[in-house]
């Protein structure tokens, strides 16, 4: 569960072009993030799960921000936080 959350909408307009963005953002623990990622099967396969694991040394807790766009998919950034409160 996030320690907290927020969520935006977004929408750009380019000749024509509707872009809608949604904005989440949180902290959790990184097994707890991991696990997300593992029960949400549509989100990443396997095989990135486990790439994921194998290159990027994951501190205690993650921060996370995440993008979802029609047009780009679901893009999720990943912080160290620099203290949890």
């Amino acid at each position: 569960m996030p320690y907290c959350e927020t969520e935006l909408s977004g929408t750009t307009s380019t000749e024509g072009l509707v872009l809608s963005i949604n904005y989440e953002n949180w902290i959790a623990k990184s097994p707890d993030y991991i696990e997300e990622l593992v029960l949400d099967r549509a989100a990443v396969s396997a095989q990135r799960i486990q790439e994921l694991c194998a290159s990027v040394p994951l501190p205690r807790y993650v921060g996370i921000v995440r993008l979802t766009s029609s047009l780009i998919g679901t893009i999720d950034l990943l912080f160290r936080p620099l203290r949890v409160p």
